[in-house]
């Protein structure tokens, strides 16, 4: 047995052997736990009384898996039931929610871009950043387009304490080979300032990560084509309220998030089932960048009034968001040639502006009988573009525009049957400029397509319903209409336990 692996098992032992005798004593005292109270679903509700399946991440689980590994891709894969694990990658291609795409938002701004994909809605945020997620299963439209498997909702930090000031700082260390100057080393710093002075609340974060580089058993590195290895990565929060009375309040939150690969890799091709691709030093092309998101902005104002008139809570919200993704670089290839048989990079631009204005009334006829009415207009900008890092188009800027009125009702009759009732008519059109297609070969023709608009109108009516633990729940039907077809589908599916699920399916 060599050395390594002598002490590597002496400290596995150690680990297990202090962890042992670290367990609590068995106690019988009974612990109650309270009632989780869900946001997501846009009325307020107890988890218990959900018809949708619903899992919560909680402050505490994400701050123990963050030491193990802070990044929200391998989080979320590790501790959402039905989602797929992260694929050790920059990319969230493959985490889809029981096989369908999720939308993934940040307080309720969209993280997705169903534009033009750029696969890394789930790797926007830093962990340290986060109190909670909210995960719902199963097709809605809520939010808008894109829930085909549910909803991720990642929920920022604010400030719960009464003190005018207090703080939190961490450190953190990894490492695979101290005494060598190889790239094994990685470490972690967050700083959290947190108080409330009178009717004002503030609570700010910053995290700075620097990974060591990815090695595979055999200390080979692995390669660094969308690799987490040698990455940096930077996130910083800002959330302040403002009490104007008992009953207003006015909130404001911005959140940045950077992740680039700084390496002195290159990849070395390897050949299926034989030589695995890895990474050997080496100077990358003079034209490439480090890529991954060079950065990632995200903020909102919002307003809220609980009895704005009788019985009803009002909600109103401006948000925006804006990502620049950066892909992997690409040699000049003569015998598949793209780009103008140029070498080059490509990138994802997506930027969103939005409102949202709601209303909750109470109806209340008897303790056995009461109902919450939900209704509002939401609206949403989109504009997303590839081009290249040379600033040459690969794909030109689209911009959708998203008007959606809503209505939803939940009932509640003898606490224990739930019905849900509601409807959502999305009003979507998609504007494509004139634009001349970026050609693989000099040679190829010029193509120029003339642009236009995309029409598409789309009505979603919703029945849920549940009886004690017994829970059932309908999508009843779905149209789009777009302005060359209609298309209408269903798709039905059994869930366990004792959940029967009725939805569409967007072709």
């Amino acid at each position: 047995m060599s050395k390594k692996t002598f002490f590597a098992s002496l400290l596995v032992a150690c680990s297990i052997s202090n962890n042992i005798l670290a367990l609590p004593a068995v106690s019988d005292s009974i612990h109650i736990m309270e009632e989780v109270v869900i946001n997501t679903t846009r009325i307020p509700e107890i988890k218990t009384n959900s018809a949708a399946t619903v899992t919560i991440i909680d402050s505490k689980q994400i701050a123990e898996m963050s030491k193990v590994t802070p990044d929200m891709s391998h989080l979320l894969g590790l501790l959402t039931p039905g989602l797929a694990l992260s694929s050790n990658t920059t990319s969230s291609r493959s985490q889809t929610l029981r096989g369908r795409s999720v939308l993934v938002l940040i307080d309720g701004i969209p993280q997705s871009t169903p534009l033009r994909a750029t696969d890394r809605e789930i790797r926007t945020i830093d962990p340290a950043a986060v109190e909670r997620i909210e995960i719902i299963k199963g097709s809605t439209a809520i939010y808008g387009n894109g829930a085909i498997g549910g909803i991720i909702n990642i929920i920022t930090k604010r400030n719960h304490q009464n003190k005018t000031f207090g703080g939190h700082t961490s450190v953190a260390g990894t490492t695979y080979d101290f005494f060598k100057k190889s790239g094994g080393n990685g470490f972690r710093l967050n700083q959290q300032v947190y108080g409330k002075m009178k009717k004002f609340s503030y609570m700010l974060d910053g995290v700075y990560t620097s990974s060591p580089s990815a090695i595979d058993g055999e200390n080979e590195y692995i390669s660094p084509r969308y690799g987490l290895g040698d990455t940096r990565t930077v996130n910083a929060l800002a959330k302040l309220g403002y009490e104007i009375d008992e009953k207003n309040k006015i909130e404001v939150m911005y959140n940045f998030y950077r992740s680039l690969q700084h390496i002195d890799l290159i990849p070395q091709t390897g050949k299926y089932l034989g030589i695995p691709t890895i990474g050997v030093k080496g100077n990358r092309d003079p034209q490439a960048v480090d890529e991954d998101t060079r950065y990632n902005h995200n903020a909102y104002l919002k307003f809220t009034s609980k009895d704005i008139f009788k019985k009803t809570d009002f909600e109103a919200s401006i948000f925006g968001s804006s990502i620049y993704t950066i892909f992997d670089f690409r040699k000049a290839n003569p015998k598949n040639p793209r780009w103008e048989e140029t070498s080059g990079q490509s990138s994802v631009k997506d930027k969103k502006f939005g409102i949202r204005a709601q209303f909750v009334s109470k109806l209340y006829a008897s303790e056995n009988l009461y109902s919450n009415l939900l209704y509002g207009y939401d609206y949403l900008m989109n504009k997303t573009s590839q081009p290249l890092v040379d600033g040459r188009y690969w794909m030109p800027e689209l911009t959708s525009n998203n008007h959606a009125p809503f209505l939803q009702t939940k009932t509640t009759l003898f606490k224990d049957f739930h019905l849900k009732l509601g409807g959502r008519y999305d009003f979507i059109d998609v504007h494509v400029p004139n634009y001349k297609v970026l050609r693989n070969r000099l040679t190829d023709p010029e193509v120029n397509v003339d642009g236009g608009v995309l029409r598409y109108r789309s009505f979603l009516s919703m029945q849920v319903w549940r009886i004690t633990n017994i829970r059932f729940s309908s999508l009843s039907w779905h149209s789009r209409k777009g302005s060359q077809s209609s298309t209408w589908a269903e798709h039905y599916v059994l869930q366990k336990p004792m959940c029967f699920q009725r939805f569409p399916l967007i072709l």
